[in-house]
């Protein structure tokens, strides 16, 4: 990007160091701010664009938003021509997209980071604020097991994709939710548009789709085994044809909670493995999950308050 390279400084202050990584109107760089002598991150965009003045006020938005799972938003401005948001740095931190190149993680894992994930976004959503570009990226480990989530409304805003009513973007944000637990539990990404299109499929995520059948893609249960029912319920009705599933993130707590407030010792620990491809046949019409759907939403009832508090 012209204007941001190693060794230029942005707003007087930040020095930066190196790109991390690059998106269609935006890229990502590691920098040092030399007023309060740490590392940053910086999110730079030309400040023309027509995304500039939508993504800074976003990130002003969000800056405000107070949540450990949430990536904070430290600082916004534009210098000659380029507009960046300043967040804080993810030492250590591993992207679920990371995670997941070898496969699925552990349903209890799946669950906690879902879950965790979840109940910040459910958080931000009472002040306005949605994610709307979640992807297996947006979602990160730290070291101790931290989760965290990137890009509250930015990344919408950088992909002029936030123009929804709040209470569709909420359902976009669960759908969101609900397309990266499946990814967690198969290592595969379904892209699949729900709600009738209104909620398109995205563009690829760097993992490989997942199969489709007639109506949606595969259950998870169909290309992995040791898949708890209720997570392959909530994905069979959200990622299949019409309008079912978690109407919110805080909705999708619910019905996944309880989750382990700590991270799992073992990814493996509940024996999650993808099926070979002798034990892969995808079904073609999805069971009736009416019943199940209320099943599901009543028996996660009486547990949630300690998942989503």
């Amino acid at each position: 990007m012209q204007g941001v390279g190693p060794g230029s400084v942005l707003g007087g202050r930040y020095a930066v160091t190196l790109r991390t990584s690059e998106g269609t109107h935006h890229e990502r760089w590691r920098a040092n701010d030399h007023t309060l002598e740490r590392e940053v991150v910086l999110v730079c965009f030309p400040s023309a664009s027509s995304v500039a003045a939508p993504a800074l006020d976003a990130a002003r938005r969000a800056a405000g938003i107070e949540d450990p799972r949430l990536v904070r938003v430290l600082d916004v401005g534009t210098d000659r021509g380029v507009g960046f948001i300043v967040e804080e740095p993810l030492t250590g931190a591993t992207p679920l997209s990371h995670l997941l190149q070898s496969g699925g993680l552990s349903a209890d894992e799946v669950r906690r980071l879902t879950g965790e994930a979840a109940t910040a976004l459910e958080k931000a959503g009472h002040r306005g604020l949605h994610h709307l570009a979640l992807t297996p990226s947006s979602l990160l480990r730290m070291p101790d097991g931290a989760v965290k989530v990137r890009g509250l409304a930015t990344e919408a805003a950088l992909t002029d994709t936030d123009r929804l009513s709040d209470e569709r973007a909420s359902r976009a944000d669960a759908v969101g939710l609900v397309k990266i637990a499946y990814a967690g539990l198969t290592g595969r990404w379904p892209m699949v548009s729900v709600d009738d299109g209104l909620i398109p499929a995205g563009a690829p995520v760097g993992l490989e789709p997942a199969p489709t059948i007639v109506g949606g893609v595969a259950a998870p249960s169909e290309i992995a085994v040791g898949v708890p029912n209720d997570l392959d319920l909530i994905c069979r009705m959200t990622l299949a044809s019409g309008n079912r599933g978690p109407v919110s993130p805080g909705d999708l707590a619910l019905q996944i909670a309880p989750w382990a407030s700590e991270q799992a010792t073992s990814d493996g620990a509940t024996g999650i493995r993808l099926r070979s491809r002798e034990e892969f046949e995808p079904t073609r019409v999805l069971p009736a999950v009416g019943a199940g759907a209320a099943a599901v939403g009543a028996g996660a009832g009486a547990s949630a308050a300690a998942g989503v508090a």
